[in-house]
């Protein structure tokens, strides 16, 4: 069974994926799709919340989970990911001064969305 899971799917020089490790990441990915679901039921069951609220909550909760989802599915898939971090590091400043206005906006979105007053 070991050897049968140990079996190289791709290899580019020091990179390899094995077929445990993709067994592993699509069921990390199912993992992640149920406790999204899982989570949007138990904020769309709320009764204290408002829509908007409960709209922006799961907006918010998708976006982090996502996030965090992405880096451990690399890390399963086999990548370093601290080569990818710090050179992505220099990039990512200048997308953020350029993203300024649209990342305001969003935020205010979230903003107006909690608050209700509209």
């Amino acid at each position: 069974m070991e050897e049968f899971l140990s079996t190289e799917l791709i290899k580019i020089k020091d990179y390899k994926l094995e077929l445990g490790n993709l067994i592993v990441l699509v069921l990390f990915i199912a993992l992640v799709a149920g406790i999204l679901k899982l989570v949007k039921k138990l904020i769309y069951r709320s009764s204290r919340l408002k829509t908007g609220e409960k709209f922006s909550i799961n907006k918010i909760v998708r976006y982090i989970t996502y996030g965090v989802a992405f880096i451990i599915a690399l890390r399963i898939a086999g990548f370093d990911i601290s080569v990818l971090l710090a050179g992505s590091a220099a990039l990512l400043v200048g997308i953020g001064f350029g993203l300024q206005n649209i990342f305001n906006d969003f935020i205010s979105g979230i903003i107006l969305l909690l608050d209700g007053s509209l």
